[in-house]
């Protein structure tokens, strides 16, 4: 669901579903997003380097292929998963971990880097 005006200037937050409850994550304040930030960003473009690589039966393209996906499922999980708990400060990690997959937990980062990030950046490159 898209946040509206009215949403983000309320400090309205987000609903996710991890192991199949509902959890509310709020926005985070400034004095966090900005440590926060230059760990998510990194992380969200590498996602988007993983979209464009598709297998084509060409050997330099598989062999990076094979090299994203160890990647993806040896450190930069365990950095999603890290971060998305770092903006959603006030959710009980033990207890999500022990009844969500991780990748539910990786969608439910993304969730909260559309919802408070992604629509300000859109915002900043925009031309009047």
């Amino acid at each position: 669901m898209e946040r509206t005006e009215e949403d983000k200037i309320a400090q309205a937050g987000i609903t996710v579903i991890l192991g199949g409850k509902e959890y509310s994550i709020a926005p985070l304040v400034a004095r966090y997003s900005r440590e926060w930030r230059p760990k998510a960003l990194p992380l969200i473009a590498t996602l988007m380097q993983y979209t464009r690589l598709v297998p084509d039966g060409k050997s330099k393209n598989m062999e990076e292929l094979e090299r994203a996906v160890v990647e993806l499922f040896t450190t930069k999980t365990d950095e999603m998963l890290d971060c998305f708990f770092e903006y959603a400060r006030e959710l009980d990690r033990d207890e999500i971990e022990s009844i969500a997959t991780d990748g539910e937990i990786i969608l439910a980062f993304m969730e909260v880097f559309n919802a408070f990030v992604a629509p300000f950046s859109v915002k900043a490159v925009r031309k009047p």
